[in-house]
Protein backbone atom coordinates (compact mmCIF):
# COMPACT_ATOMS: atom_id res chain seq x y z
CA UNK A 1 0.00 0.00 0.00
CA UNK A 2 2.74 2.48 0.61
CA UNK A 3 4.48 1.43 -2.49
CA UNK A 4 1.09 2.68 -4.13
CA UNK A 5 1.14 5.72 -2.61
CA UNK A 6 4.60 6.83 -3.14
CA UNK A 7 4.37 5.95 -6.71
CA UNK A 8 0.87 7.98 -6.89
CA UNK A 9 2.28 10.82 -4.83
CA UNK A 10 5.42 10.45 -7.78
CA UNK A 11 2.95 10.93 -10.69
CA UNK A 12 0.71 13.64 -9.46
CA UNK A 13 4.13 15.83 -8.29
CA UNK A 14 5.56 14.56 -11.92
CA UNK A 15 2.42 15.75 -13.50
CA UNK A 16 1.92 19.27 -11.66
CA UNK A 17 5.54 20.14 -12.26
CA UNK A 18 5.41 18.78 -15.89
CA UNK A 19 1.90 20.71 -16.91
CA UNK A 20 3.02 24.01 -14.80
CA UNK A 21 6.28 24.40 -16.78
CA UNK A 22 4.69 23.84 -20.25
CA UNK A 23 2.11 26.33 -19.26
CA UNK A 24 5.01 28.53 -17.77
CA UNK A 25 6.87 28.12 -20.93
CA UNK A 26 4.26 28.98 -23.40
CA UNK A 27 3.61 32.22 -21.43
CA UNK A 28 7.15 32.85 -21.33
CA UNK A 29 6.91 33.48 -24.80
CA UNK A 30 4.82 37.00 -24.44
CA UNK A 31 5.35 37.73 -21.11
CA UNK A 32 6.30 39.89 -19.27
CA UNK A 33 6.24 42.33 -22.00
CA UNK A 34 8.77 44.77 -20.39
CA UNK A 35 11.67 43.81 -18.79
CA UNK A 36 11.94 43.71 -14.62
CA UNK A 37 14.59 45.15 -12.92
CA UNK A 38 15.52 44.42 -9.01
CA UNK A 39 18.04 46.12 -7.27
CA UNK A 40 19.19 48.03 -10.51
CA UNK A 41 19.88 44.67 -11.97
CA UNK A 42 17.44 43.36 -14.94
CA UNK A 43 16.00 39.48 -14.11
CA UNK A 44 16.77 36.57 -16.73
CA UNK A 45 14.10 35.80 -19.16
CA UNK A 46 12.64 39.23 -18.88
CA UNK A 47 10.96 40.23 -21.20
CA UNK A 48 9.03 37.45 -22.82
CA UNK A 49 10.92 36.08 -25.78
CA UNK A 50 9.03 37.71 -28.38
CA UNK A 51 9.00 40.90 -27.21
CA UNK A 52 12.65 40.69 -26.73
CA UNK A 53 12.58 39.16 -30.11
CA UNK A 54 10.28 41.93 -31.78
CA UNK A 55 12.73 43.60 -33.89
CA UNK A 56 14.61 40.54 -35.33
CA UNK A 57 10.69 39.22 -35.66
CA UNK A 58 9.76 42.02 -37.67
CA UNK A 59 12.88 42.66 -39.59
CA UNK A 60 12.31 38.49 -40.66
CA UNK A 61 8.43 38.91 -41.44
CA UNK A 62 9.51 41.60 -43.95
CA UNK A 63 12.09 39.26 -45.68
CA UNK A 64 9.75 36.70 -46.48
CA UNK A 65 6.85 38.79 -47.92
CA UNK A 66 8.97 40.21 -49.92
CA UNK A 67 10.99 37.24 -50.65
CA UNK A 68 8.16 34.65 -50.69
CA UNK A 69 4.66 36.05 -50.48
CA UNK A 70 4.53 39.63 -52.20
CA UNK A 71 6.88 38.64 -54.85
CA UNK A 72 6.73 39.91 -58.47
CA UNK A 73 6.05 36.28 -59.70
CA UNK A 74 3.30 35.88 -57.46
CA UNK A 75 1.49 39.77 -58.63
CA UNK A 76 1.75 38.75 -61.88
CA UNK A 77 0.54 35.55 -61.85
CA UNK A 78 -2.74 36.94 -59.53
CA UNK A 79 -3.04 40.20 -61.40
CA UNK A 80 -2.20 39.89 -65.20
CA UNK A 81 -4.38 37.20 -66.25
CA UNK A 82 -7.54 37.95 -68.55
CA UNK A 83 -9.61 37.01 -65.19
CA UNK A 84 -8.75 39.72 -63.56
CA UNK A 85 -8.48 42.16 -66.41
CA UNK A 86 -12.29 41.72 -67.45
CA UNK A 87 -13.17 41.91 -63.25
CA UNK A 88 -11.83 45.40 -63.92
CA UNK A 89 -12.99 46.16 -67.01
CA UNK A 90 -16.47 45.34 -65.52
CA UNK A 91 -16.01 46.76 -62.47
CA UNK A 92 -15.28 50.04 -64.53
CA UNK A 93 -18.10 49.61 -66.34
CA UNK A 94 -20.35 49.77 -63.84
CA UNK A 95 -18.64 52.59 -62.15
CA UNK A 96 -19.54 54.78 -65.72
CA UNK A 97 -23.30 53.54 -65.59
CA UNK A 98 -23.75 55.23 -61.97
CA UNK A 99 -22.81 58.74 -64.28
CA UNK A 100 -25.65 57.86 -67.18
CA UNK A 101 -28.07 60.05 -65.42
CA UNK A 102 -25.80 63.02 -63.59
CA UNK A 103 -26.43 66.56 -63.98
CA UNK A 104 -23.39 67.62 -63.14
CA UNK A 105 -20.93 69.31 -66.07
CA UNK A 106 -17.49 68.17 -67.09
CA UNK A 107 -15.95 70.80 -66.19
CA UNK A 108 -17.37 70.50 -62.81
CA UNK A 109 -16.39 67.06 -62.61
CA UNK A 110 -12.90 68.06 -63.75
CA UNK A 111 -12.70 70.77 -60.81
CA UNK A 112 -14.01 68.38 -58.24
CA UNK A 113 -10.26 66.28 -58.92
CA UNK A 114 -8.54 69.81 -58.48
CA UNK A 115 -8.57 71.13 -62.21
CA UNK A 116 -9.99 74.90 -62.26
CA UNK A 117 -10.37 77.10 -65.52
CA UNK A 118 -9.97 73.74 -67.41
CA UNK A 119 -11.03 75.15 -70.52
CA UNK A 120 -8.31 77.94 -69.98
CA UNK A 121 -6.14 75.64 -69.44
CA UNK A 122 -6.91 73.12 -72.00
CA UNK A 123 -6.11 75.88 -74.36
CA UNK A 124 -3.59 76.45 -73.00
CA UNK A 125 -1.56 73.42 -73.66
CA UNK A 126 -3.14 72.89 -76.87
CA UNK A 127 -1.12 76.22 -77.84
CA UNK A 128 2.28 75.28 -76.39
CA UNK A 129 1.63 71.36 -77.41
CA UNK A 130 1.58 73.26 -81.39
CA UNK A 131 4.21 75.11 -80.62
CA UNK A 132 6.31 73.04 -79.19
CA UNK A 133 5.73 70.89 -81.96
CA UNK A 134 6.52 73.11 -84.56
CA UNK A 135 9.45 74.88 -83.35
CA UNK A 136 11.02 71.05 -83.01
CA UNK A 137 10.05 70.39 -86.10
CA UNK A 138 11.71 73.01 -87.72
CA UNK A 139 14.78 72.67 -86.16
CA UNK A 140 14.95 68.96 -86.79
CA UNK A 141 14.12 69.18 -90.57
CA UNK A 142 15.81 72.61 -91.34
CA UNK A 143 18.83 71.82 -93.39
CA UNK A 144 16.97 68.92 -94.82
CA UNK A 145 14.88 69.75 -98.46
CA UNK A 146 11.35 69.82 -99.24
CA UNK A 147 11.57 66.74 -101.77
CA UNK A 148 13.13 65.15 -98.33
CA UNK A 149 10.76 65.37 -95.82
CA UNK A 150 7.60 65.43 -98.21
CA UNK A 151 5.86 61.93 -98.37
CA UNK A 152 6.33 60.68 -102.32
CA UNK A 153 2.58 60.06 -102.36
CA UNK A 154 2.33 64.13 -101.49
CA UNK A 155 4.30 64.91 -104.68
CA UNK A 156 2.54 62.43 -106.96
CA UNK A 157 -0.51 64.13 -106.06
CA UNK A 158 0.90 67.81 -106.56
CA UNK A 159 2.59 66.55 -109.64
CA UNK A 160 -0.72 65.37 -111.07
CA UNK A 161 -2.63 68.49 -109.56
CA UNK A 162 -0.81 70.76 -111.63
CA UNK A 163 -3.10 70.90 -114.61
CA UNK A 164 -6.10 71.44 -112.39
CA UNK A 165 -4.24 74.44 -110.29
CA UNK A 166 -3.75 75.92 -114.22
CA UNK A 167 -7.55 75.69 -115.04
CA UNK A 168 -8.70 76.96 -111.27
CA UNK A 169 -6.23 79.49 -111.93
CA UNK A 170 -7.87 80.32 -115.20
CA UNK A 171 -10.91 79.92 -114.71
CA UNK A 172 -11.09 82.55 -112.25
CA UNK A 173 -9.21 85.05 -114.10
CA UNK A 174 -11.82 85.01 -117.06
CA UNK A 175 -14.70 85.10 -114.29
CA UNK A 176 -12.77 88.34 -113.11
CA UNK A 177 -12.04 89.99 -116.67
CA UNK A 178 -15.79 88.89 -117.93
CA UNK A 179 -17.27 90.52 -115.00
CA UNK A 180 -18.05 94.37 -114.26
CA UNK A 181 -15.51 94.60 -111.81
CA UNK A 182 -13.07 93.45 -114.11
CA UNK A 183 -13.51 95.33 -116.86
CA UNK A 184 -14.09 98.70 -115.26
CA UNK A 185 -10.23 97.77 -113.86
CA UNK A 186 -8.94 96.63 -116.84
CA UNK A 187 -10.21 99.76 -118.64
CA UNK A 188 -8.48 101.86 -115.42
CA UNK A 189 -5.37 99.97 -115.97
CA UNK A 190 -5.85 100.76 -119.89
CA UNK A 191 -6.19 104.89 -118.75
CA UNK A 192 -3.01 104.76 -116.02
CA UNK A 193 -0.98 103.18 -118.83
CA UNK A 194 -1.49 105.48 -121.47
CA UNK A 195 -2.38 108.93 -119.24
CA UNK A 196 1.30 109.93 -119.50
CA UNK A 197 1.43 109.44 -123.41
CA UNK A 198 -0.67 112.33 -124.19
CA UNK A 199 -0.29 112.54 -128.44
CA UNK A 200 -0.70 108.82 -128.65
CA UNK A 201 -3.77 108.31 -126.92
CA UNK A 202 -5.11 111.20 -128.43
CA UNK A 203 -3.96 109.20 -131.78
CA UNK A 204 -5.80 106.13 -130.54
CA UNK A 205 -8.89 107.80 -129.45
CA UNK A 206 -9.44 109.20 -132.98
CA UNK A 207 -9.07 105.98 -134.73
CA UNK A 208 -11.16 104.34 -132.56
CA UNK A 209 -13.89 106.84 -132.53
CA UNK A 210 -16.97 105.80 -130.45
CA UNK A 211 -15.23 102.70 -129.55
CA UNK A 212 -13.40 101.77 -125.82
CA UNK A 213 -10.17 100.47 -126.16
CA UNK A 214 -11.25 98.12 -123.26
CA UNK A 215 -14.26 96.40 -125.52
CA UNK A 216 -11.16 95.56 -128.20
CA UNK A 217 -8.96 94.24 -125.15
CA UNK A 218 -11.61 92.41 -123.15
CA UNK A 219 -11.78 89.82 -126.03
CA UNK A 220 -7.99 88.95 -126.38
CA UNK A 221 -7.41 88.68 -122.82
CA UNK A 222 -11.09 86.54 -122.95
CA UNK A 223 -9.79 84.40 -125.58
CA UNK A 224 -6.07 84.28 -124.22
CA UNK A 225 -7.15 82.44 -121.02
CA UNK A 226 -9.12 79.42 -122.65
CA UNK A 227 -6.73 79.07 -124.92
CA UNK A 228 -4.89 75.23 -124.50
CA UNK A 229 -1.54 76.82 -125.08
CA UNK A 230 -2.18 79.39 -122.09
CA UNK A 231 -3.37 76.31 -120.37
CA UNK A 232 -0.13 74.52 -120.97
CA UNK A 233 2.33 77.64 -120.36
CA UNK A 234 0.77 78.50 -117.17
CA UNK A 235 1.32 74.46 -115.85
CA UNK A 236 4.97 73.82 -116.98
CA UNK A 237 5.18 77.28 -115.57
CA UNK A 238 3.84 76.05 -111.97
CA UNK A 239 5.50 72.85 -112.55
CA UNK A 240 9.01 74.34 -112.58
CA UNK A 241 8.05 76.27 -109.96
CA UNK A 242 7.16 73.57 -107.93
CA UNK A 243 10.78 71.38 -108.78
CA UNK A 244 12.60 74.57 -107.47
CA UNK A 245 10.21 74.73 -104.49
CA UNK A 246 10.99 71.08 -103.92
CA UNK A 247 15.08 71.78 -104.08
CA UNK A 248 14.76 74.59 -101.19
CA UNK A 249 15.81 74.01 -97.77
CA UNK A 250 13.46 74.44 -95.35
CA UNK A 251 14.76 76.63 -93.36
CA UNK A 252 14.58 78.96 -96.94
CA UNK A 253 11.09 77.94 -97.40
CA UNK A 254 9.89 78.44 -93.52
CA UNK A 255 12.19 82.30 -93.86
CA UNK A 256 10.85 83.32 -97.19
CA UNK A 257 7.30 82.46 -96.87
CA UNK A 258 7.24 83.44 -92.79
CA UNK A 259 5.09 80.00 -91.97
CA UNK A 260 5.85 80.97 -88.26
CA UNK A 261 2.66 83.07 -88.81
CA UNK A 262 0.64 79.81 -89.58
CA UNK A 263 1.50 78.54 -86.08
CA UNK A 264 -0.87 80.73 -84.15
CA UNK A 265 -3.65 80.33 -86.87
CA UNK A 266 -3.44 76.47 -86.67
CA UNK A 267 -3.76 76.79 -82.99
CA UNK A 268 -6.75 78.47 -82.91
CA UNK A 269 -8.50 76.12 -85.63
CA UNK A 270 -7.65 73.34 -83.72
CA UNK A 271 -8.82 74.72 -80.34
CA UNK A 272 -11.95 75.27 -82.92
CA UNK A 273 -12.01 71.99 -84.17
CA UNK A 274 -12.13 70.87 -80.44
CA UNK A 275 -15.15 72.63 -79.31
CA UNK A 276 -13.57 72.47 -75.97
CA UNK A 277 -16.48 75.09 -74.46
CA UNK A 278 -19.25 72.59 -75.49
CA UNK A 279 -18.04 69.46 -74.46
CA UNK A 280 -16.91 70.74 -70.82
CA UNK A 281 -20.34 72.46 -70.12
CA UNK A 282 -21.91 68.98 -71.25
CA UNK A 283 -23.56 67.27 -68.57
CA UNK A 284 -21.46 63.77 -68.18
CA UNK A 285 -25.00 61.62 -68.42
CA UNK A 286 -25.37 62.78 -71.69
CA UNK A 287 -21.43 62.46 -72.86
CA UNK A 288 -21.82 58.68 -70.94
CA UNK A 289 -24.97 58.09 -73.51
CA UNK A 290 -23.95 59.81 -76.30
CA UNK A 291 -20.70 58.04 -76.20
CA UNK A 292 -21.43 54.10 -73.79
CA UNK A 293 -20.58 52.17 -77.07
CA UNK A 294 -17.34 53.27 -77.57
CA UNK A 295 -16.48 53.81 -74.22
CA UNK A 296 -17.62 50.26 -73.03
CA UNK A 297 -16.37 48.46 -75.81
CA UNK A 298 -12.69 50.58 -76.54
CA UNK A 299 -12.13 53.40 -74.18
CA UNK A 300 -12.03 51.39 -70.95
CA UNK A 301 -10.52 48.11 -72.63
CA UNK A 302 -8.12 50.25 -74.38
CA UNK A 303 -7.28 52.07 -71.07
CA UNK A 304 -6.87 49.26 -69.07
CA UNK A 305 -4.56 46.99 -71.49
CA UNK A 306 -2.56 50.52 -71.03
CA UNK A 307 -2.89 50.36 -67.42
CA UNK A 308 -1.86 46.83 -67.25
CA UNK A 309 1.08 46.84 -69.82
CA UNK A 310 2.66 50.18 -67.60
CA UNK A 311 2.14 48.04 -64.61
CA UNK A 312 3.38 44.82 -65.70
CA UNK A 313 7.04 46.70 -67.00
CA UNK A 314 7.22 48.32 -63.84
CA UNK A 315 5.89 46.10 -61.35
CA UNK A 316 10.02 45.43 -60.07
CA UNK A 317 10.18 49.06 -59.69
CA UNK A 318 6.99 49.46 -58.26
CA UNK A 319 7.61 47.37 -55.45
CA UNK A 320 11.09 48.78 -54.56
CA UNK A 321 9.69 52.14 -54.39
CA UNK A 322 6.72 50.50 -52.11
CA UNK A 323 9.08 49.38 -50.03
CA UNK A 324 7.21 46.79 -48.17
CA UNK A 325 9.55 44.98 -46.07
CA UNK A 326 9.78 48.50 -44.67
CA UNK A 327 6.04 48.69 -43.56
CA UNK A 328 5.67 45.25 -42.72
CA UNK A 329 8.71 45.36 -39.99
CA UNK A 330 7.11 48.98 -39.25
CA UNK A 331 3.63 47.62 -38.91
CA UNK A 332 4.86 44.56 -36.72
CA UNK A 333 6.79 47.02 -34.40
CA UNK A 334 3.82 48.85 -33.88
CA UNK A 335 1.92 46.24 -32.86
CA UNK A 336 0.53 45.56 -29.61
CA UNK A 337 2.05 42.71 -27.93
CA UNK A 338 -1.04 41.84 -26.13
CA UNK A 339 -3.08 42.14 -29.29
CA UNK A 340 -0.47 39.56 -30.52
CA UNK A 341 -0.64 37.53 -27.16
CA UNK A 342 -4.25 37.11 -27.87
CA UNK A 343 -4.25 36.68 -31.33
CA UNK A 344 -2.30 33.75 -31.37
CA UNK A 345 -3.75 32.18 -28.09
CA UNK A 346 -7.30 32.20 -29.72
CA UNK A 347 -6.01 30.87 -32.38
CA UNK A 348 -3.92 28.11 -31.06
CA UNK A 349 -5.92 27.77 -27.62
CA UNK A 350 -6.99 24.21 -27.98
CA UNK A 351 -3.09 23.33 -29.37
CA UNK A 352 -1.48 25.30 -26.44
CA UNK A 353 -3.42 23.40 -24.45
CA UNK A 354 -2.86 19.97 -25.28
CA UNK A 355 1.06 21.21 -25.22
CA UNK A 356 0.35 21.58 -21.40
CA UNK A 357 -1.88 18.42 -20.94
CA UNK A 358 1.40 16.84 -22.99
CA UNK A 359 3.77 18.18 -20.52
CA UNK A 360 1.56 16.63 -17.56
CA UNK A 361 1.50 13.23 -18.89
CA UNK A 362 5.22 13.43 -19.24
CA UNK A 363 5.51 14.85 -15.79
CA UNK A 364 3.56 11.97 -14.28
CA UNK A 365 5.19 9.00 -16.57
CA UNK A 366 8.23 10.50 -15.24
CA UNK A 367 6.84 10.24 -11.66
CA UNK A 368 6.29 6.24 -11.81
CA UNK A 369 9.34 5.61 -13.40
CA UNK A 370 11.08 7.74 -10.11
CA UNK A 371 8.46 5.91 -7.64
CA UNK A 372 9.57 2.45 -9.04
CA UNK A 373 12.82 3.49 -9.02
CA UNK A 374 12.66 4.70 -5.35
CA UNK A 375 10.76 1.50 -3.90
CA UNK A 376 13.40 -0.67 -5.69
CA UNK A 377 16.36 1.25 -4.17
Amino acid sequence: MNNFLTILFMVIIGAIIGGFTNYLAIKMLFRPYLPIYVFGKKLPFTPGLIPKRRAELAEQLGKMVVEHLLTVESIKQKIFTPQFRGEAIRWLQDKLKQYQYSDITVEEAIGKLGFKNAQQQLEAKIVNFVSTKASSWYFDNKNASLHEILPSKVSEVVDEKLPDVSDFILQKGHDFFTSMEGKKQLEKMIEDFFKDKGMLWNMLQMFMKNEKLVDKIQPAILQFLKSEGTKDFLTELIRKEWNTLKDRKVEYVYEQYELEKVVAPMQRELINMLQLEQYLNMPIGKVVEQNADILNERIIPGAMDLFFDGISNNVEQFMEKLHLQGIVKGQVDAFPVERLEEMVLSIMKSELGMITYLGALLGGLIGVVQGVIAILV
